[in-house]
């Protein structure tokens, strides 16, 4: 599946803009949605329209860390893309069992899918391996900056009403956590609710079995 970040609306290929009623609407709709009038195509083309529910990463390339993890060069692109937990994004960042795994699914395809909530997810984990004296201090501080620099070249799944509705109907479908319920929605966005074109990538049973369930494909290892 090919991800774009540009909205473009269902229309016959013969509906020009160059009427008046159609540059209205145009208008009207760029400023809605943010997007520049001055950079619209003459014509609309038959494509998927997806919603600005993806935010973008900040950075046009790959961050050196996420390069270096990897062993991707800057600059390299790839179109397929994959949603990952905040339970798979954790042994990026510290020494765990699985991290082996998960830095080959990173290097595979490095393009990364999250929610926008997912970094909070991220520090309040590292947090408890903190109390816990699995790191120290320093180690979760050390965690914290390379989960900030990954950040930039991550797109994320940003909050609105639809993600918040479908969290509400995943809550009375599964036994999900309310933070897990939310995982689920956005995956459920980004993949405009079309589970089989989007996979998860995932370390937690319980969110696991909930999006087999939903029609996701999980990858674990």
């Amino acid at each position: 599946m090919q991800w774009s970040f540009t909205t473009v609306m269902h229309r016959s290929p013969d509906w020009n803009v160059s009427s008046p009623l159609a540059a209205a609407l145009i208008d009207l709709l760029c400023s809605v949605r943010a997007v520049s009038s001055d950079r619209r195509p003459r014509r609309f083309l038959q494509q998927d329209f997806k919603a600005h529910s993806i935010r973008p990463c900040r950075e046009r390339h790959l961050c050196r860390l996420h390069c270096d993890l990897t062993g991707t060069r800057v600059g390299e692109a790839r179109s397929a893309m994959k949603f990952w937990d905040s339970s798979a994004v954790i042994p990026l960042l510290a020494d765990e069992p699985s991290r082996k795994s998960m830095l080959q699914l990173l290097q595979q395809d490095p393009q990364v899918l999250i929610w926008w909530g997912t970094p909070i997810e991220i520090a309040s984990a590292l947090a408890r391996l903190e109390r816990e004296k699995s790191l120290t201090a320093d180690e979760v501080s050390s965690a914290l900056s390379k989960s900030r620099q990954l950040a930039d070249s991550w797109h994320e799944i940003v909050p609105s009403d639809a993600v918040r509705r479908t969290a509400e109907r995943l809550l009375r479908a599964h036994p999900l956590r309310a933070a897990d319920s939310l995982q689920l929605a956005a995956a459920l966005i980004a993949a405009d609710h079309d589970p089989s074109s989007l996979e998860i990538v995932c370390l937690d049973a319980r969110l696991n079995s909930a999006a087999r369930r939903e029609g996701f494909a999980v990858l674990e290892s």
